[in-house]
């Protein structure tokens, strides 16, 4: 299978310079990625806000200046790319922004918007086809042709999502980077984006990063789901397989979140403490908040907040040594391997 997307050890580092009687400190977004995207597939990137999830994905499309490590999309060395290569690049990766009433340019019509990367790009050799361009693209996403005249002022934030995601689809990408795109929308809307996305996805064979905090969205839309905490990756697993046999307690704890009606039963078998879809039980909550990035826990950054810690007799290892992704074999013969940066995963202790 070829991968559109390939991450090799990126970081991401915000130096924040040296103060009176204090060291220099850095706040480490990113650190030590590694992740590939097959092509033509999805995957989503969860965990809680401020893990780096945001600023992997900016730093994937160089809108971030990466600190180190390798970005390579299509075959191409993205961090190498500089002037009017890097521009070309564009062309091939997109962005949907979180926001969709910051995103565009209030004083732009939606014409000139999904204009202005047409002739960047210069993909439209006259005005007629520029034109039939323009409104092959609002009809795609649900829009009317009398749309293309008024400002974004006059939209609701739907509408204005699907503006945003029509000028990301202008100059027929390869990869979409979709950061949080549905998040500042009423549910109802909610759903309209994410079958939009999908439909578009199948339609033109494009490639997703989706990053987001709500598990249901990531569940509907992906192929494989990487879970991001304190700017590392520290579960990597097909969507089926996350969903249904988590391996790390994190991930277990975020799935243990998902709310559900208050007359569905636990799914959770309290005996083996298998995870199974959709469950909410109790004693998986996480508790306290995620450590600050300026001095994040030795060994496992997760260890302080970690029920198997606790249930475990507070091991050293998790306190002095950084777990590594390791690759097990969950499931059906046949289905792709997880990883997982768990110690206590690795020694084969109990969930």
């Amino acid at each position: 299978m070829s991968h559109l997307v390939e991450i090799e050890s990126l970081c991401k580092h915000y130096p924040l310079g040296r103060r009176l009687f204090h060291k220099s400190e850095v706040v480490r977004a990113v650190e030590d990625v590694s992740l590939t995207i097959p092509t033509g597939q999805n995957l989503g990137l969860v965990g809680e806000s401020g893990c780096g999830k945001s600023t992997l994905g900016r730093t994937v499309l160089r809108l971030t200046e990466p600190t180190s490590g390798l970005i390579r999309i299509d075959g191409v060395d993205v961090t190498a790319l500089r002037g009017r290569e890097l521009t070309a690049f564009r062309r091939h990766a997109q962005m949907i922004f979180q926001d969709p009433y910051g995103s565009l340019n209030p004083r732009m019509t939606v014409r000139q918007t999904l204009t202005e990367p047409l002739r960047i790009h210069g993909l439209c050799p006259d005005l007629p086809s520029e034109q039939h361009r323009v409104e092959e693209l609002v009809t795609q996403v649900g829009l009317p042709e009398s749309s293309l005249d008024r400002y974004p002022h006059e939209f609701s934030g739907g509408q204005r999502q699907r503006i945003v995601i029509a000028r990301a689809l202008a100059v027929d990408p390869k990869l979409v980077v979709a950061d949080e795109p549905v998040s500042a929308l009423d549910v109802s809307i909610q759903a309209q984006i994410v079958n939009l996305l999908r439909d578009v996805q199948e339609k033109k064979r494009l490639t997703y990063l989706f990053i987001s905090h709500d598990l249901k969205v990531v569940q509907h839309l992906c192929d494989h789901v990487a879970v991001m905490y304190l700017g590392r990756i520290v579960e990597r697993a097909t969507t089926e397989a996350l969903f249904s046999q988590p391996l790390h307690p994190y991930t277990q704890a975020l799935l243990a979140a998902i709310p559900r009606p208050p007359d569905a039963p636990s799914l959770l078998d309290e005996k083996t403490h298998a995870v199974q879809l959709s469950y909410r039980p109790r004693a998986l909550l996480l508790g306290g908040d995620p450590p600050s990035l300026l001095s994040p826990p030795t060994g496992c950054a997760f260890h302080p907040r970690c029920r198997r810690y606790e249930e475990s007799g507070r091991p050293a290892i998790c306190r002095q040594e950084r777990p590594p992704l390791v690759t097990i074999s969950v499931g059906k013969p046949g289905t792709p391997p997880s990883q997982v940066a768990c110690h206590l995963q690795k020694l084969g202790q109990p969930e």
